[in-house]
């Protein structure tokens, strides 16, 4: 297994090669400079901006008499402005005290504006709003009455904890409720760092004196202005060109610039890279290969996050350290991941290649980062394991500092963040890594049946109660979806399994087995039925729209984009040939779907490579679950004949760690295949290795397979 996983790691390794030959060298614009004559204006579209194709104008500048420099925005995209300190759509103002803005037939009048509250009348009634909750008349507004208890138990929340994620007041329609105003026109109110604005309503000229920087869809420009002429310097999200090419109109001048994507970045750590491609052998050298591994994925990952990302080249060579550390790793779990990981990361370049623009590569880059670093730290992490190996008690404390950062970090989640998590992290990932831990801690001092007082009989249980209570709120609270839930059952249903068989309780494990089999035949015959879905008042817009995708084009879209992906792809890819000759080609239809590099990416494997090379992952995820599950029983076995109860206390941690691991993973599988093929009403979990999810890798999958090794090492 061994061998052929190292043949399927090196293949894949080749078709990342071969698909930066096939990307060439690519060209974006150094700098857009504009010349205008006093009382000219020009607009501005995606053409004008460097890009291949036409499109959409979405700026006017101009100057005025006295040569003055204005713009405004055109519609379609959002144009943002910042002036260095802060950052603002053009489509809204900032409201101060004392102002009206007429609203179509009623004005909006700012009575008061604080930091934390904006006072208002609008039509016959005073307003109050803290960015997260709405008074009309100094009572506060409740829900909505056909708001869901989910969506009630939100409005709570933010009551109760105004920092509890912000939340706009909507302006339209004709009934007061929850956060939505009557008033004849459509527009927003929104709290942000620089106060209260009004967004949505008709763009005005405004001076371009002043400002900083622009951002005109998605590209982020620095702004150079001086009397005769505007510079425009693209420094985000850079619009890719297969070649240079003239400026269109004879007021714009383009200065063009090369992206080679084999091009080495002159980094002097790229002898950190170099040194782990060597065999890591035993320690301690194993170990200095291992730190210059994670050093050189922190230093890719501190050089992405300040705007000047390693080339693709220098990437490529950490990716191959990194797999060839994990694929080296003890066990049978090692080899399975390597592939899967490969299979990752050569999607995720490949939905690089086919963006448009030059942040398109980012989740490529992201991920090869965090993949040497967290390659690295599990080498170390399974050294000091071998040094050290924890004790029960000695265990407690590390275990409860663990407990108490999850909750910390599902808190900060829930004041400053959202559903995609909070300052670039997600959380709930190493919340379950915790309760994974905390979980089997419990069972294995329940197995070894240890003895134990005060305190320390209560908070070995306590713990992952209140982080499994944490989860539970936080995907009730912030999860517009039930995914969550779906992923706690099962994880609940694996560690049940895995204490029957512990407790070589045969026959219960062959009920809940039917009792699984059961449910999914019972889901399946309701689906058919479809009446009883369209009843359920929980989430019952996931559920009409799971039943008929088609009957509602706009929340359905990612679903209708992604059967259409799946057609196209059929068995052998798009191009027919398992997307061998189109590994940079463009991909707009794949990329059309939202989300594709997260939820949707089995959809872009099946387009670009077709449903064989899906089946063939299939078989790679099954050999992971598989061979983490029988890590698990050797584990278990193991602690059957340990005399010592410290060393039955590890085996059976090890045991159920990875039980809990496996039926957690099993589930990113489950539920991502689920939405893909719309066998499941869920959407929002990422699949495990294949998908854009940095957190997951970092602060699960790694660590499970940590402890696989481990595992492995001490059978």
């Amino acid at each position: 297994m061994r061998r052929l996983a190292a043949v399927l790691v090196a293949a894949l390794l080749g078709l990342q090669a071969l698909a930066l030959w096939q990307a060439g060298t690519r060209w974006q614009l150094a700098s857009v400079t504009l010349r205008l004559a006093p009382g000219a204006s020009l607009a501005l579209g995606r053409a004008e901006l460097g890009a291949p194709q036409a499109g959409a104008q979405h700026l006017l500048l101009g100057r005025a008499a006295d040569g003055a420099w204005w713009l405004r925005p055109l519609g379609g995209r959002a144009v943002e402005a910042g002036d260095g300190q802060q950052h603002w759509r053009l489509d809204s103002r900032l409201l101060q005290a004392g102002e009206r803005v007429l609203l179509g037939e009623q004005t909006l009048a700012v009575s008061a504006v604080q930091p934390e509250r904006l006072a208002f009348r609008l039509g016959a009634h005073a307003w109050r709003f803290d960015g997260a909750t709405l008074w009309r008349d100094g009572v506060w507004q409740g829900p909505c009455p056909d708001a869901g208890w989910n969506e009630r138990l939100r409005a709570q929340a933010a009551r109760w904890l105004p920092l509890a994620g912000a939340r706009a007041v909507q302006l339209g329609g004709y009934v007061d409720c929850g956060q939505r105003v009557a008033a004849p026109v459509n527009a927003r109110i929104a709290r942000g760092t620089d106060g209260f604005r009004l967004l949505g309503v008709a763009p005005h000229a405004q001076p371009l004196a002043g400002l900083r920087s622009l951002r005109i869809g998605a590209t982020q420009f620095t702004v150079q202005l001086d009397a005769d002429q505007l510079r425009l310097l693209p420094s985000g999200h850079v619009l890719l060109n297969p070649q240079a090419a003239p400026a269109p109109l004879p007021a714009l001048d383009w200065q063009w610039r090369a992206r080679p994507l084999w091009a080495l970045a002159p980094a002097p750590w790229l002898l950190l890279v170099a040194l782990p491609l060597l065999a890591l052998g035993r320690a301690p050298r194993a170990l200095l290969l291992a730190a210059c591994l994670s050093l050189a994925g922190l230093a890719a990952l501190l050089l992405q996050s300040a705007g000047q990302a390693p080339g693709a080249a220098l990437l490529w060579l950490l990716n191959a350290a990194a797999l060839l550390a994990i694929a080296r790793s003890p066990g049978r779990a090692a080899p399975a991941a390597a592939v899967l990981l490969a299979v990752g990361l050569l999607l995720q370049l490949q939905l690089g290649l086919a963006a448009s623009d030059s942040a398109g590569l980012r989740y490529y880059e992201r991920s090869s980062a965090l993949l040497a670093l967290g390659a690295g730290a599990s080498v170390w992490a399974r050294a000091l394991w071998r040094a050290r190996p924890p004790l029960p008690r000695v265990a407690e404390p590390v275990l409860a500092a663990l407990a108490a950062l999850a909750l910390a970090a599902l808190l900060l989640q829930v004041l400053w963040g959202d559903e995609t998590g909070v300052f670039g992290l997600q959380p709930v990932e190493f919340a379950k890594l915790a309760l994974c831990a905390l979980a089997a801690h419990c069972l294995a001092l329940a197995q070894a049946r240890q003895p134990a007082s005060g305190w320390r009989r209560l908070l070995p249980y306590a713990a992952p109660v209140a982080v499994c209570a944490a989860l539970v709120a936080l995907a009730l609270v912030e999860v517009d979806d039930f995914s969550p839930l779906v992923l706690l059952a099962l994880w609940a249903g694996g560690l049940l399994l895995a204490w029957l068989l512990a407790q070589g309780r045969r026959r219960a494990v062959a009920a809940v087995l039917l009792l699984v089999l059961g449910a999914g035949a019972a889901l399946g015959a309701l689906k058919a039925d479809g009446q009883w879905f369209g009843q359920l008042r929980f989430y019952g817009a996931r559920f009409q729209l799971w039943l008929a995708p088609a009957a509602h084009p706009h929340t359905g879209r990612q679903l209708l984009l992604a059967g259409q992906a799946l057609a196209a792809g059929g068995w052998f890819g798009h191009d027919g040939r398992l997307g061998l000759t189109a590994l940079a080609a463009p991909a707009p239809q794949a990329l059309a779907i939202p989300a594709v590099q997260d939820d949707f990416a089995p959809s872009f494997l099946i387009h670009r490579h077709g449903l064989l090379a899906a089946l063939l992952l299939w078989g790679a995820q099954a050999a992971l679950l598989a061979a983490l599950a029988g890590a698990s029983l050797a584990a278990q076995a193991r602690a059957r004949v340990a005399s010592a109860h410290a060393a039955r206390w590890r085996a059976h941690f090890l045991g159920f760690a990875l039980a809990g691991g496996a039926a957690f993973l099993g589930g990113h599988f489950l539920l991502s295949w689920g939405t893909n093929l719309a066998i499941l009403p869920i959407m929002g979990q990422p699949m495990s290795a294949l998908s854009a999810g940095g957190s997951h890798l970092l602060f699960f999958l790694l660590p499970l397979l940590g402890l696989a090794a481990i595992t492995c090492e001490e059978t």
